[in-house]
């Protein structure tokens, strides 16, 4: 009975050890994407940047890091796929599945960037590395305005 009510108050520190991990695989995941940019693509945009969201807020130096590179990189190769597809709603005539599609995924990531965008508007004068690294995000986001 002792080892059942000893394990069971290990469940708080266990489950931060499976956080903590699945926090660095998404980290390995980043670094490959940010090596290998032609494995990126609007579904992996969508999908991935609530997660980069969480890990820029983390306050851990190395999660900004690469969270700063990945949305670097999704600012430089997917602004115009945003940009456009936003300015361009899907028609009110017939049906176009996959421009909604991509009017969905693309509304969402501007929604996640401009959060991004406000959270880092308010860590600019942070002093430091992470410092520079906010204000260059801050200057990068300045594109996402539509």
């Amino acid at each position: 009975m002792k080892k059942l009510i000893k394990e069971r108050y290990q469940i708080p520190k266990h489950l931060s050890c499976v956080y903590h991990c699945v926090k660095m695989c998404l980290i390995l995941f980043y670094i490959v994407l940010v090596y290998f940019r032609n494995l990126w693509c609007l579904d992996v945009c969508s999908m991935l940047l609530p997660s980069i969201s969480d890990l820029i807020q983390s306050g851990n130096e190395a999660f900004i890091n690469v969270s700063f590179k990945a949305i670097r990189d999704i600012l430089q190769y997917f602004m115009p796929v945003i940009k456009t597809n936003i300015q361009r709603p899907p028609s009110a005539i017939g049906v176009d599945i996959m421009q909604e599609e991509r009017y969905n995924k693309c509304r969402k990531c501007q929604n996640i960037l401009m959060d991004i965008r406000s959270f880092v508007l308010k860590r600019q004068t942070v002093q430091g590395n992470l410092g520079n690294v906010f204000r260059q995000l801050h200057m990068l986001l300045q594109t996402i305005d539509i």
